[in-house]
C-alpha cells in the first residue's frame, strides 16, 4: 500500500492546488491603524452564475484516528471551495490532501499538507481532495504534554472536533460534488506531526 506522509502547508507548495488563506505582513493599514488588511488572498469562483449560489456553511469535523486509509477523492468542478478553521489555536493542525487531474485524479500529484490553526485553504475549481481531517487534541492529551490545566478544570476532555467555515457555490444538483474511488487505498499517517516524504512498498 502506498503511504503518504505530510509536509507543512505553504502558499508556494499549495499553489498548484489553490490558495492558502492567511494574513500577510504586507497588509494595508485599516480600522484607524489598529489592524492590517490582506486583500485578495484567495480566488472565489463560480462557473455556474445564475444557477449556483454562494453557500456559506459550517462543517463540524470530528478528529480522525490514524493512520487513515483514503479510498476516495472528491472535487467541485464548477466552484472553488474555501475552508477556514474557527477557534483553532495556532499550534493545532488539520490535514489537507489534494491531487490534480481531469476526469480522474492524477495520483502522481497526490500531496498531503499539515495546516496550522492560523491558515485557511481554498481548493481551486475541479481540484481533487480528500474530505477535511481534524487533528485537534483534547484537554486530556494537552494536560499530559503540560500545555493545559487538568481535564476537571476545563470540563469534558472528550470533545475532539474542529469547526470550519466553508464557502462554496452550489445549486443542489449532482454537479455540486463529484466523488471518485481510488484504484487502491492510500495510507496517511500524521501521528508524529513530522513532515516526511512519500513512501511506497517495494
Amino acid at each position: 500500500m502506498r503511504e503518504l506522509l505530510c509536509e507543512p502547508l505553504t502558499a508556494e507548495a499549495f499553489k498548484p492546488y489553490g490558495h492558502v488563506v492567511e494574513s500577510a505582513s504586507s497588509g494595508v493599514d485599516a480600522n484607524m491603524g489598529s489592524a492590517k488588511r490582506s486583500n485578495f488572498v484567495s480566488a472565489v469562483d463560480n462557473e455556474r452564475p445564475g444557477l449556483a449560489k454562494a453557500n456559506m456553511c459550517v462543517f463540524r469535523c470530528a478528529r480522525r484516528s490514524f493512520p487513515i486509509e483514503a479510498k476516495l477523492l472528491e472535487r467541485h468542478q464548477f466552484s472553488t471551495q474555501t475552508f477556514i478553521p474557527m477557534g483553532l489555536p495556532g499550534d493545532e493542525h488539520y490535514l489537507v490532501v489534494v491531487a490534480q487531474g481531469g476526469d480522474k485524479p492524477d495520483l502522481g500529484t497526490l500531496k498531503a499538507f499539515l495546516a496550522s490553526g492560523t491558515q485557511g485553504i481554498t481548493y481551486s475549481t475541479a481540484v481533487w481532495h480528500y474530505p477535511m481531517v481534524a487533528l485537534v487534541k483534547n484537554v486530556v492529551e494537552k494536560h499530559r504534554e503540560g500545555t493545559s490545566p487538568p481535564p476537571e478544570a476545563a470540563g469534558s476532555g472528550s470533545a475532539c472536533f474542529t469547526d470550519f467555515a466553508c464557502l462554496v457555490h452550489e445549486d443542489g444538483t449532482e454537479g455540486d460534488c463529484e466523488v471518485q474511488d481510488l484504484p487502491a487505498s492510500v495510507k496517511i499517517d500524521v501521528s508524529d506531526r513530522k513532515p516526511c516524504a512519500d513512501k511506497r512498498d517495494p
